[in-house]
């Protein structure tokens, strides 16, 4: 590549949607993430515009855990951050003031990758009245703190089931794609 100051900063680009590759020129600030460019479907476009996300991956633990903290008091989002391309990955946050604001950013709520029939996050006291409706042994805490565990990791278990398969997202520009990342798959 060619270093001299006057020279266009360039970089190879290869589009596999399209099968488009090359060389072109890009205007370069390494202080400004919106002069980094990127080329879709023969169109340039900023790699901030939120419009080039096709389809959202996420983990299926960092979505109950995103849905359990905000249940819990502790807005927490599922984040996308520039540069964004047609397949993102989204990662545990919890909101900080003024996050709004950012363009780099992408916020997701948990609630908006569940279906409305989601459960949710059983309470302690829904357990402690449970147990003592439904069971002929005396109360206890010892009780009432494994009935409770166990009641929690089964929620943990079946909130994935529940994932949308697409998630409207006007930020977007429409409809993206949900894809879950398993355990045994790369991030």
């Amino acid at each position: 590549m060619d270093r001299r100051p006057d020279a266009p900063f360039c970089r190879s680009v290869f589009d596999p949607a399209v099968g488009i590759g090359g060389t072109m020129p890009v205007p370069f600030d390494a202080g400004d993430p919106t002069t980094l460019i990127r080329r879709r479907h023969s169109v340039v476009t900023p790699m901030t515009d939120h419009e080039a996300i096709e389809t959202v991956v996420v983990k299926a633990d960092e979505i109950v855990t995103a849905l359990e903290a905000s249940q819990r008091g502790t807005q927490t989002a599922l984040r996308v951050t520039a540069p964004f391309s047609a397949r993102m990955r989204a990662r545990l946050h919890v909101e900080q003031p003024g996050d709004g604001d950012d363009d780099a950013q992408l916020l997701l709520s948990p609630c908006a990758l569940l279906d409305g029939d989601c459960p949710s996050l059983p309470t302690s006291d829904e357990t402690a009245e449970r147990l003592r409706s439904e069971s002929d042994e005396q109360y206890s805490v010892e009780r009432h703190r494994e009935t409770h565990e166990a009641a929690l990791e089964e929620w943990r278990s079946t909130v994935p089931a529940y994932v949308v398969d697409s998630v409207e997202l006007p930020a977007a520009g429409g409809a993206v794609t949900v894809a879950l990342l398993s355990a045994g798959d790369r991030e």
